[in-house]
């Protein structure tokens, strides 16, 4: 059933209701970028022209990245009147594809899961200037959400927990400790394929495991661990599951709060501290609900 439901519907019902998205060309400063993205979560690197190819998606992080980057940091000034394709050529961003509005669904979730950052599909329908294209984004959370407005139909899948589907990774490579330098978390956000905010800081006791919050995240009357948002919210708490919790669960907590990925905690020692145990990211749970569409139905 959930494959019919990717064979019933294009991209095009993806895109219903999305906005144009905004771009500059490539030989536009990064202090262009950062003047257009005020009140935009991302722009296109585009010239413009019918049929041509997108060549990156750039959000403030991925300026602000730049800026703090090996020579540009000593000179602020003349890194944002560098070029966006000398930016892009720093970031090596994962690709932007281009979609038609007719292609199915499943080719929109293949394309994600084989390493485009985000998709452009062609605007038909509206109206616009002779000869002036017309693209808007479509992301992994764009998809995600899709999946979640019919998840009874991934069933029993999507009910059972993210530690039992095999997609809790290791936190690793997105953990800073609370006392590092901000400039140390750099290399770890520039590595970051979905999201350049997701990161999180931790107090490094015994064991170097204890999880405080997000990068953005104060300590609030709840504590360091609540249901507020995280990402690219200021000020926000870091977004948790535990390892029983059921993929459903997380697809919810994620697109209630905008977050592209969830903590994994669990309670540890006498005092039941929170640990870190993992994350849970957008791409997983798109991996995860792709391959259920090879597996036989339930009896």
């Amino acid at each position: 059933m959930a494959a019919t439901l990717l064979q019933a519907h294009d991209v095009s019902d993806l895109c219903i209701g999305k906005p144009a998205l905004r771009w500059l060309p490539p030989s536009s400063t990064v202090a262009d970028a950062a003047a257009e993205l005020e009140g935009a979560e991302a722009i296109a690197v585009w010239d413009g022209e019918e049929g041509s190819d997108v060549a990156g998606r750039v959000c403030m992080a991925d300026v602000l990245l730049f800026l703090c980057a090996g020579a540009n940091l000593a000179s602020p000034a003349a890194a944002l009147q560098a070029t966006l394709s000398d930016l892009l050529a720093a970031a090596a961003p994962p690709p932007v594809r281009r979609i038609e509005p007719d292609a199915s669904v499943l080719e929109a979730v293949d394309s994600l899961l084989g390493g485009a950052h985000s998709l452009v599909v062609p605007i038909r329908e509206r109206w616009r200037r002779a000869g002036r294209a017309e693209l808007c984004w479509l992301t992994l959370e764009d998809v995600v959400r899709f999946f979640l407005s019919s998840i009874g139909l991934f069933s029993p899948t999507a009910s059972r927990s993210v530690s039992d589907l095999g997609v809790v990774r290791p936190a690793a490579n997105l953990a800073v400790a609370a006392g590092d330098s901000a400039l140390s978390a750099l290399p770890l956000l520039s590595r970051q394929p979905t999201s350049p905010s997701a990161l999180c800081s931790s107090d490094e006791d015994n064991d170097g495991k204890r999880c405080v919050a997000s990068p953005c995240a104060r300590r609030g009357k709840r504590g360091p661990f609540s249901s507020r948002a995280m990402g690219w919210r200021p000020a926000a708490e870091a977004i948790v599951c535990r390892r029983g919790s059921s993929l459903v669960a997380v697809m919810v907590q994620a697109m209630a709060h905008r977050a592209t990925h969830v903590w994994v905690v669990d309670e540890e020692g006498e005092e039941r501290e929170l640990v870190l145990v993992g994350v849970v990211g957008l791409l997983d749970v798109l991996r995860v609900l792709r391959h259920h569409l090879h597996q036989p139905p339930p009896i």
